[in-house]
């Protein structure tokens, strides 16, 4: 899944209510999300900051991980 918030919305915390809606409808199917990221998006750090960690990196990509379980 993938979305993309426009100009005019962003830093109004909507892609964070998004995730917490994504988490919430999802919580009881799986364990662990997967993700990457464009080493070229300028947004990476949001997914940092809502909890996504690093698995690894390659010349292109980060690679996430999310853990639904707490």
């Amino acid at each position: 899944m993938q979305s993309v918030v426009d100009l005019e919305f962003q830093m109004q915390g909507l892609s964070k209510s998004m995730f917490k809606r994504l988490l919430l409808n999802i919580e009881d199917r799986y364990d662990i999300l997967f993700a990457m990221v464009s080493k070229l998006n300028p947004k990476f750090k949001a997914h940092l900051s809502v909890g996504w960690k690093t698995l690894r990196e390659t010349d292109e990509l980060f690679l996430l991980s999310y853990s639904i379980v707490h």
